[in-house]
């Protein structure tokens, strides 16, 4: 399984520089395309964890990556745009990984490399590159955890590859738990390939050890909770297994699977359009009959996931997800390519240079993906048809927003916030949804703006036994302090803002983009 290298290059493009190539160039153009400060719900949320030091073991709390953000706030600038930067080192990272084990497989650089730009263009993991985001990280440690495993392949009597990966991916348990999925795949891989050799005792006793080392900060924050709420450990449980999350996960309906599964290739295929998503196929099957154990191992670690998210009851929110799935998948488009360029060669190197199979199928990979995040967000809005069904923000324009990865320039949450803050009376109350409301508080906490207002949420404001309706909430309040909303959407208020009652006493004064909120002047 050694890479023959009878013929080496050298001097600047030797193999052993093209992996910091990948990585300059891929960093290069997630810092170009980065956004420039804070971004809207998750990204702000994370932002504040890491102001707070926030070590939460939930499904959703992401302690190791609070504590890595906490080193990237060091660096120079706002915090925001750190975090930013930290997804983009994350991502350069994974696809430099890759590349990595791309070139293992295939043994060669040039396919490599195609795989490499097919993962960074691809438009999930280039969106969450540019903004505060916890995939990017994942991404990494499943591109760690797989090259790690591959180079233990090379040479299965250097056990220190395999002990690796077992400590990474405790470690990366810490970050987030649904990572824990990717230990199918890792078993079935040790056992194809390590076979007998893994009856050994002391090597058993070395992997659960490096493995309990790695996820030490996580067993060691979940003990904390156990021994500090008791009582509790029932709703602890509930908490870390992910919460109401992993009741719809299996109780999936036909329908609705049907209609996931056309979800889950079209976006697919927007990862990776025309060229990359049929070229990506062909590695996968080609892969299967070459190597049928290695092609298990990353059929096993994309079903785990995959069957996972596939049975919730909508995709789209859930596809960043996905971004395990599309990690593998541009290792296939790896090598798929292999498999194109060494027919093309053989069949086509008396008449055509042999540099030019390599650079039709570069230019495809990049050429597609660029032209359809160009093109979609325009074209789908001038059809009528809502491809990015979020809900609406000021300053956001969904389409571009959600399917266009590219945030470079994209001011809308600073723009937001800074007028709300600025329009605001003193000492006003201003109640807010979470995903502008975490904007609202990044500002207050973090960059130290209006410390005189109160923000509320809008699920601690209205009253659970009506709904969430805000009457009492403004009731109890109107006339002590100014009140507003952060935003109001006369078509869906009640899932944002129950205001029904609310406006048979109360009217909503437009003061773009908020509303404040003022009693109606009685009739006579």
């Amino acid at each position: 399984m050694r890479r023959n290298n009878s013929n080496p290059q050298t001097g600047l493009l030797s193999g052993r520089n093209w992996g910091v190539y990948v990585f300059l160039v891929t960093l290069g153009l997630y810092l170009m395309t980065m956004a420039p400060s804070v971004i809207w719900g998750d990204s702000a949320d994370f932002a504040l964890k890491v102001h707070n030091l926030l070590l939460d073991p939930a499904a959703d709390g992401h302690p190791l990556y609070v504590l890595l953000g906490r080193a990237f706030s060091w660096l120079p600038g706002e915090l925001a745009v750190n975090l930013n930067f930290m997804s983009a080192f994350f991502a350069a990272l994974a696809v430099t990984l890759v590349y990595l084990s791309t070139e293992i497989i295939t043994e060669s650089s040039i396919p490599a490399a195609i795989a490499a730009v097919a993962l960074s263009l691809s438009h999930a993991f280039w969106l969450h590159a540019t903004i505060t985001e916890v995939y990017t990280l994942n991404g990494f440690f499943v591109a760690l955890i797989i090259w790690l495993l591959l180079k233990w392949r090379q040479d299965i009597n250097r056990w220190r590859w395999l002990y690796g990966a077992c400590f990474i991916f405790g470690l990366a348990l810490s970050h987030h738990l649904i990572i824990g999925l990717a230990g199918f795949a890792g078993l079935y891989f040790m056992v194809a390939y390590g076979g007998k050799r893994l009856l050994n005792w002391r090597r058993i006793l070395i992997i659960l050890s490096v493995f309990l080392l790695g996820s030490s900060l996580y067993w060691g924050l979940l003990l904390r909770w156990f021994l500090s709420m008791p009582e509790k450990s029932a709703e602890i449980v509930d908490i870390v297994t992910g919460r109401g999350h992993k009741e719809y996960m299996f109780s999936a309906t036909l329908l609705p699977l049907i209609k996931n599964v056309g979800f889950y290739l079209a976006y697919l295929f927007y990862q990776f359009p025309v060229s990359g998503f049929f070229i990506g196929l062909l590695g996968f099957f080609k892969l299967i009959k070459d190597n049928r154990r290695l092609a298990w191992f990353f059929i096993i670690l994309l079903a785990a996931n995959t069957i996972f998210f596939i049975s919730g009851p909508s995709l789209q929110y859930n596809y960043p997800f996905f971004i395990h799935d599309y990690l593998i998948f541009s290792i296939m488009i790896g090598y798929g390519s292999n498999f194109i360029l060494a027919w093309a060669k053989e069949n086509f190197s008396n008449r055509t240079p042999e540099y030019v199979p390599y650079l039709l199928i570069l230019s495809f990979i990049c050429l597609f993906p660029v032209l359809t995040y160009q093109i979609t967000p325009g074209l789908s809005k001038k059809m009528g048809i809502r491809l990015a069904p979020a809900r609406p923000l000021p300053y956001r324009n969904n389409e571009q927003f959600f399917l266009n990865p590219s945030k470079a320039g994209y001011e809308g949450p600073r723009q937001y916030a800074l007028r709300v803050l600025g329009l605001l009376e003193p000492n006003a109350i201003i109640i807010a949804d979470f995903t502008p409301a975490v904007v609202l508080e990044y500002y207050q906490r973090v960059l130290g703006m209006r410390p005189d207002v109160k923000l509320v949420y809008v699920q601690n404001a209205g009253d659970p036994k009506d709904n969430n309706e805000l009457k009492p909430y403004v009731d109890k309040l109107y006339g002590t302090r100014p009140i507003y909303l952060a935003d109001f959407i006369p078509d869906n208020m009640k899932y944002y803002y129950n205001v029904e009652k609310l406006l048979t006493e109360y009217e909503l004064v437009s003061l773009d983009p908020i509303y404040k909120i003022v009693k109606r002047k009685k009739q006579g």
